[in-house]
């Protein structure tokens, strides 16, 4: 599986904006795994909030920073969406619409810790 990162200059605009798109026409599904990290990482008042939020969400191509790819067709990708005042969610998401895991980060996080070699590049 091909893996790219935006800080990297590897993402593809028109097959992320095509797979967001395809994304946000479909119904949200859940993995037991975003279950357990919802579980984890959020309070009772913060998991009502996250249920509010994804709900009505339309994610943006805009909002994506990371994506695998399997013979050149994007088949998950990661999308960082405001939270709150403090934090940001992201969301790993499928091509069903089926969120894999969620991941809190503070606003100010700029992921330092980037193996660029992890990546390939386009």
């Amino acid at each position: 599986m091909e893996r790219y990162h935006g800080a990297l200059g590897g993402l593809d605009g028109d097959k992320l904006a095509s797979f967001t798109s395809a994304v946000n026409g479909r119904r949200w599904s859940y993995s037991p795994h975003f279950f357990e990290q919802v579980r984890a990482r959020f309070t009772d008042n913060d998991q009502r909030a996250l249920g509010a939020l994804i709900q009505g969400l339309k994610l943006q191509a805009g909002q994506c920073f990371e994506y695998y790819a399997e013979a050149g067709q994007i088949v998950k990708a990661c999308y960082r969406v405001p939270f709150n005042s403090k934090d940001d969610i992201i969301l790993v998401v499928t091509t069903g619409k089926k969120v894999l895991t969620i991941y809190r980060n503070a606003i100010g996080d700029s992921h330092k810790t980037l193996n660029g070699g992890a990546y390939d590049i386009r």
